[in-house]
């Protein structure tokens, strides 16, 4: 059933966030463009990249901003422009990126 929720949850994410074309551009695409590299704080970017080295791959930088669009997907539904979903999105120094993780890839 998980799953079903997933896919639930990203729908209402990805049709609210179509609504600003260009949301995934202004605010999704810089994490990854810059491994969220002056987005996070210093030592849970390090935490980040060091998740990257040990899987060998890229794909922790947008499964980990999946996991962040999800963490503040109730603000996010609840704001009506571009501006507010950048502003929930611009303070990520709250973050702790092994639990979100470890978080997302135990569920059920």
């Amino acid at each position: 059933y998980g799953h079903i929720f997933a896919s639930i949850f990203l729908y209402k994410i990805f049709h609210k966030t179509f609504s600003y074309p260009s949301f995934s551009i202004r605010v999704v695409f810089k994490w990854l463009m810059r491994a969220f590299s002056g987005h996070l704080p210093p030592d849970q970017l390090l935490i980040l990249w060091d998740l990257i080295l040990g899987y060998d791959s890229l794909e922790v930088l947008s499964l980990f901003a999946i996991i962040i669009l999800s963490f503040r997907k109730d603000s996010i539904l609840q704001v009506n422009s571009l501006d507010n979903i950048e502003a929930i999105l611009a303070d990520l120094s709250s973050i702790k990126v092994l639990p979100l993780i470890q978080l997302a890839l135990c569920r059920d």
